[in-house]
């Protein structure tokens, strides 16, 4: 799917690249993607084990990834990348503001999402492509680049973020029921049909 990469950025305006936890998207979509040129800037969630920010830092800057931590003016930083046409990559199925997270249907059970991905995408009208990642037997992986979400609303307006929401959600309820494995936050997300 590189082409639906190729023909976002030709538009001039950004990517708005959303990814997730399955397989090993959120590190080796980035990484991937600058190492083959692409103007790649990550947002990774601050982790409160010590030394996980500063391997992250380390390993954006070993393939030239710029990096910004979630919780650090964002929105502006997303905003000047999209500006200079880059690819802006965010992973939306872990929350870390859970209070502030809505709960979404998910499988049989409910799934905490932050919003803010998704209202980051609906407001910069930059196109928006989700990507997974899969193992392969080989200890390959394969990335897929998923053609561009729509848009624009009904309405000819900007995105609807619940209507996104609902889409990036779909495409990876689909991907874990296939591969429930590859899905490392297992361990530690919520899941619930009420919130806790």
């Amino acid at each position: 799917g590189a082409e639906h990469l190729d023909a976002a950025l030709a538009q001039g305006c950004g990517v708005m690249l959303v990814t997730d936890h399955a397989g090993t998207s959120w590190l080796a979509v980035p990484t991937l993607l600058a190492a083959r040129g692409y103007p790649v800037h990550m947002v990774a969630n601050p982790m409160s084990a010590p030394g996980v920010d500063a391997w992250l830092t380390f390993v954006a800057e070993r393939f030239g990834v710029q990096l910004s931590f979630v919780g650090r003016g964002i929105p502006r930083v997303a905003q000047r990348a999209l500006a200079s046409n880059q690819v802006f990559c965010v992973t939306f199925d872990v929350s870390v503001n859970v209070p502030r997270s809505q709960w979404l249907p998910f499988g049989a059970t409910t799934l905490p999402v932050d919003p803010g991905p998704a209202l980051l995408a609906s407001r910069f009208g930059a196109p928006i492509l989700q990507v997974t990642s899969a193992h392969e037997p080989d200890f390959g992986l394969t990335i897929t680049v998923h053609p561009a979400v729509a848009s624009e609303s009904e309405d000819g307006g900007r995105p609807d973020p619940a209507v996104l929401q609902r889409q990036w959600l779909d495409t990876l309820e689909a991907q874990i029921a296939e591969r429930p494995a590859e899905w490392w936050p297992w361990s530690y997300v919520g899941l619930g049909d009420e919130p806790s």
